[in-house]
């Protein structure tokens, strides 16, 4: 995003792919959600102030992105992911922002 002048504000859609974390039966969605509002929609609609992340079992703690932006989104699980022990694999699109002229 950095190198094309674009910021995760800038993200309007995602495609997520989830893979079980060994021994487990199914993919880990809520530690996705978790590592999503590190960086996405984790501002208050009423306030538009941040809002504390839940981390698990710590304290919620501030995110490491203050970002209001609420892309699109859709996650699914999948056997096997392309390289061995990854766990989520993260597609986005972004757009460029408007010129005000």
């Amino acid at each position: 995003l950095a190198r094309a002048g674009l910021t995760y504000q800038d993200v309007i859609s995602m495609r997520v792919f989830l893979q079980n974390p060994a021994g487990q039966e199914r993919m880990d969605f809520n530690g996705w959600n978790r590592a999503y509002r590190q960086f996405f929609a984790n501002t208050s609609l009423s306030t538009g102030k941040p809002v504390l992340v839940p981390l698990g079992s710590a304290a919620p703690a501030p995110p490491m992105v203050v970002n209001p932006a609420r892309p699109s989104r859709f996650a699914l699980e999948i056997e096997n992911l392309p390289v061995n022990g990854w766990l989520v694999e993260v597609e986005v699109d972004a757009a460029y922002p408007a010129k005000n002229e």
